[in-house]
């Protein structure tokens, strides 16, 4: 039998494939973070700390979802942009904008967030080729 998300990612490919005069973009998962941001802030004493704590309780759920979306761009010739690349780097998730939190909780962006990773979502690269194609 066929796995739920193995069919649902044949109906997004079929979708896709039959739409062959769009340019598409998949935009892969907002990275998820274990509690409340208001919980990661409770036990820091310096303010620095905020990215590297949040990197800390980011959860793996994007993993298996940006897998599975980036495989659909490939096989669709769609284009694929992973919103935790954007939001995460190897130490550090870019939760603290200026003197703002970027999440209202653990998955919404809040209207800094929005703006912030927004902006760097609209100057990806990716972004940017399909833009003056």
């Amino acid at each position: 039998t066929q796995s739920r998300s193995s069919a649902a990612s044949d109906v997004y490919k079929r979708q896709i494939k039959d739409n062959t005069n769009a340019e598409v973009l998949i935009l892969g998962r907002t990275p998820i973070f274990g509690p409340h941001p208001n919980i990661v802030l409770r036990n820091i004493s310096n303010v620095g700390q905020i990215n590297k704590k949040a990197n800390a309780l980011r959860t793996d759920y994007y993993k298996p979802m940006d897998t599975l979306l980036s495989g659909i761009a490939a096989e669709t010739s769609s284009s694929f942009i992973s919103k935790n690349e954007i939001i995460c780097s190897e130490e550090n998730c870019e939760i603290l904008i200026g003197s703002e939190i970027g999440y209202t909780d653990c998955c919404h962006w809040s209207i800094a967030g929005m703006d912030y990773y927004g902006t760097a979502l609209i100057e990806h690269p990716v972004f940017q080729t399909l833009l003056h194609e």
